[in-house]
């Protein structure tokens, strides 16, 4: 009788009756989590304490980089309104991006030398990657050339912005990003008929913010 149920005597499929134990469900490999705005926002102060508390610098030196990069294109943002900076204002921003740029880098390496990467966490640290090795190639250009030659800041965000709203496991991250992602291409869409130059650098710091929380709140989104 082993291979038959001792309750109802129906033979066992995979050790298990089909009748008294119930199908067995099939487990997802990225389960989508369902959250709130007030829940996923209320928690973000905890899940930054125990990144500081972790003192693990392949997450919290992105994370600096990315809010960095948010304040930078910010700081873009009203300067596009003005008649023009100084080279010396130009330099110092320049030399700051290239900062975050190597930190958001330093922390792609991490994210993909740590662990097997997959759905969000790869995107992220092939992004993040991506973003550092420019951060490196400015850096050389600034000490030969004193200028910065490469930019895609543009598209590494908005290809990461859309990548974590297509892969994140908590449902109101990914509108957040998809958001972040619609208002981008929208914009640059505008730009090809209007000028509205402090329009793209908001966008800029609405998806770098986005890529900044999912590695304070790496442990449910990634």
């Amino acid at each position: 009788m082993a291979n038959f149920c001792r309750q109802c005597g129906r033979p066992l499929e995979n050790g298990r009756c089909p009748v008294c134990d119930g199908p067995v469900e099939a487990p997802s490999a990225s389960p989508v989590q369902a959250s709130s705005g007030a829940l996923f926002f209320s928690t973000l102060a905890g899940d930054l304490k125990a990144l500081l508390a972790s003192r693990d610098p392949f997450r919290i030196a992105p994370a600096a980089g990315f809010v960095l990069l948010a304040l930078l294109s910010l700081l873009d943002a009203f300067l596009s309104l003005s008649d023009g900076v100084s080279y010396d204002v130009y330099l110092v921003l320049t030399c700051l991006e290239t900062v975050g740029l190597i930190a958001v880098g330093v922390g792609g390496v991490g994210v993909v030398k740590n662990s097997a990467p997959e759905g969000p966490a790869l995107v992220l640290g092939c992004v993040s990657t991506l973003l550092g090795f420019t951060g490196v190639l400015n850096l050389l250009s600034l000490v030969v050339n004193h200028y910065a030659s490469l930019s895609y800041l543009t598209p590494c965000l908005f290809l990461l912005a859309l990548g974590l709203a297509l892969t994140a496991k908590d449902l109101f991250f990914r509108l957040l990003c998809l958001g972040g992602t619609g208002a981008l291409a929208l914009i640059l869409l505008i730009q090809a008929f209007t000028t509205l130059p402090f329009l793209p650098h908001l966008a800029l710091c609405y998806c770098a913010l986005c890529a900044a929380l999912s590695l304070v709140k790496s442990h449910t989104l990634l």
